[in-house]
């Protein structure tokens, strides 16, 4: 061989072993790091999602509360409507002629027919 090609395969040996001792070494992965785009991200998404689920709670209560309160006045229109069923039986219990004749007869009344107008 010439000088000039030992030259060059001196030059050369370097790089083969640097080359050899790359391949031979085990592969390291280089570690992932979060960038400050992908943070803000994140935190964009979890605030989103906790104001949702905030938003939904307070829906659910407010809806909650107004079935209550549906339900407490409809048992207070239920009451009201059996207080006036038993008002109107009363009624027409005291709206009874024999009744009224009876009352008016203990207390001194008497029936005259000729004062008795018929209203249609």
């Amino acid at each position: 061989m010439s000088q000039l090609a030992r030259q060059l395969e001196v030059r050369e040996q370097p790089y083969r072993r640097q080359r050899v001792n790359e391949t031979q070494q085990p592969a390291i992965s280089p570690r992932k790091r979060i960038t400050k785009g992908e943070k803000a991200l994140w935190t964009l998404g979890v605030a989103v999602v906790l104001i949702l689920s905030i938003f939904i709670v307070s829906k659910q209560a407010s809806i909650y509360l107004a079935n209550r309160s549906v339900n407490s006045i409809q048992t207070k229109i239920e009451n009201v409507s059996e207080e006036n069923k038993k008002l109107n039986v009363e009624k027409t219990k005291l709206m009874d002629p024999k009744r009224i004749m009876n009352y008016a007869e203990k207390h001194g009344y008497s029936l005259n027919i000729d004062n008795v107008k018929v209203i249609k």
